[in-house]
């Protein structure tokens, strides 16, 4: 989701790298899903070099600052953005080897929600659904402990059409962002999951009333890159008080 003008706004932003389809490539033995086996490592200080540039790789230098304000403010909590109340990464390493990123964080008052951010593959590990594998092990398994519900916002712009369905494939519910919000352009959306999969509570995102950071930095862009104005009502969120 490469639409922001000022890389300054990429503080929870959730893009998500697309795998190309390369079905004509032979699959190689390095990366086929039956020799697979995924390590996630944890961000630390003495990796954190080499976590950037595994990220900038995946998204490419236009993204460098936004990933290295996230990465460096997961480690150090007076320097994470004012929404994010915890925030986690991980290098993925299939059989030892680089394959992507991932990571995720929730937000003040939201304690039993969380969110999917900077998850890609890198371009030499794509095409085998190593993305599928990111999404579930190192999101739905790693982040559901204590967790109800589990959330990712892409938008509707033809490059995330594979991810979404992804999404809708992996049992998500898809909804806009929420009626009467700031996003004119209507492209924004939000898929959740409970944890618990005999969950009867309605845990769809329209209901829950708080506001995240896209709704103040990427919606107005998106807004300015279709063309639309958001209803004068319409007003800003304030960040949540820690």
């Amino acid at each position: 989701m490469k639409f922001l003008v000022d890389d300054s706004f990429l503080f929870m932003y959730i893009p998500i790298m697309e795998e190309k389809n390369t079905k004509s490539k032979p699959v190689s033995k390095e990366f086929d899903k039956a020799a697979r086996v995924l390590t996630f490592v944890p961000l630390d200080k003495e990796n954190l070099q080499q976590a950037i540039d595994m990220a900038v790789a995946v998204f490419g230098e236009g993204d460098r600052e936004g990933i290295v304000e996230e990465f460096s403010g997961s480690l150090d909590p007076n320097t994470v953005h004012p929404y994010i109340a915890t925030s986690s990464f991980f290098m993925v390493l299939n059989n030892g080897q680089p394959a992507g990123v991932t990571g995720f964080y929730s937000v003040h008052g939201q304690p039993h929600d969380i969110w999917l951010n900077w998850m890609g593959v890198l371009p030499e590990a794509r095409g085998h659904n190593i993305g599928q594998d990111l999404v579930q092990q190192g999101f739905i398994d790693k982040a559901s402990a204590g967790i109800k519900t589990l959330r990712i916002w892409t938008t509707l712009e033809p490059d995330y059409e594979s991810a979404r369905k992804l999404y809708n494939r992996m049992g998500f519910k898809e909804e806009s962002y929420r009626p009467g919000a700031t996003d004119a352009a209507k492209t924004v959306v939000v898929y959740s999951k409970s944890t618990d999969p005999k969950a009867k509570a309605d845990f769809s995102w329209k209901k829950t009333g708080y506001s995240i950071d896209c709704e103040m930095h990427v919606i107005p862009d998106l807004n300015k890159k279709f063309g639309f104005k958001a209803d004068k009502k319409s007003k800003l969120p304030k960040p949540p008080s820690p």
